[in-house]
């Protein structure tokens, strides 16, 4: 490079040698601008030619790189496995069950005391039966059964003891259980349009009377699996269940409750 840049000189001094007296100013000028253009050019060139080396130095330390090993890598093993064989211990198992115990019971203590919070889900080993007959008019069986409708989910189950027209005659029973089951019960069923009619499965099960001792109808029976009540009267569901409530004293009650009158 500096080879080059001696060779440039030379030349330019020759050049002025040979220019005419009257350019001699001229001259001179136009040889300090190449002496300058000839020194940046130059130095462009190192530069570039020394940014070219470091990038082929690091990529060349790039393949033979290898990180550190961790010295604390089995020491952090070790202790995250200690850590997980005493939380599986008896002893913090234990604690921690009774921990669950007494959020569990806050819990139900604050839906007990909160009507927002209380259930409408009946347990597994609660059961609540509505008894019916045919005998009480269709009007009050058909709010009866809206009442249980609205629940949804079987939570209360209608039964009757027998069927109103005997089992021989099941287009009467049909037609029956039609008109108690209507949402609105001056609609008549024609060939262009169905009336509405609220889901709610019937039981015909005598042996259910029997074994509650029901002998007046409507009758409420609420049973959680270890103690039955019941109520009777012709009042609107939420009323027996409101009764009922009142002496079994049930979180799934009072959301049952709440729900019929509209507080969820």
């Amino acid at each position: 490079m500096l080879h080059l840049l001696r060779v440039g000189l030379v030349v330019l001094a020759l050049l002025i040698a040979v220019q005419p007296a009257g350019a001699s100013n001229r001259t001179e000028q136009e040889s300090k601008d190449g002496v300058a253009q000839a020194q940046e050019a130059a130095r462009d060139q190192a530069a570039g030619l020394a940014v070219e080396k470091v990038v082929d130095t690091a990529r060349a330390a790039a393949t033979t790189m290898e990180l550190p090993a961790n010295r604390q890598a089995a020491a952090g093993t070790a202790a995250a496995r200690q850590v997980m064989e005493r939380f599986a211990s008896p002893a913090v198992q234990k604690r921690l069950q009774g921990e669950r115990a007494k959020v569990a019971e806050t819990l139900k203590a604050t839906q007990a005391g909160d009507p927002k919070q209380q259930t409408s889900q009946l347990a597994t080993s609660e059961h609540l039966y509505l008894f019916l007959s045919s005998s009480m008019g269709e009007d009050a069986l058909r709010r009866l059964l809206a009442g249980t409708a609205r629940l949804g989910d079987e939570q209360v189950v209608p039964v009757f003891a027998g069927l109103p027209h005997g089992l021989d005659d099941w287009p009467s029973n049909t037609r029956f259980f039609q008109r108690v089951l209507q949402k609105e019960p001056t609609c008549r069923d024609t060939d262009a349009n169905s009336c509405e009619r609220v889901q709610v499965p019937l039981r015909i099960n005598p042996v259910l009377f029997r074994q509650y001792g029901v002998t007046e109808v409507p009758t409420l029976v609420y049973d959680n699996g270890s103690r039955a009540w019941s109520v009777q009267g012709e009042a609107q569901l939420a009323v027996l269940l409101e009764r009922i409530h009142k002496a079994a004293d049930s979180p799934a009650l009072a959301g049952l409750i709440a729900s019929l009158r509209g507080g969820q």
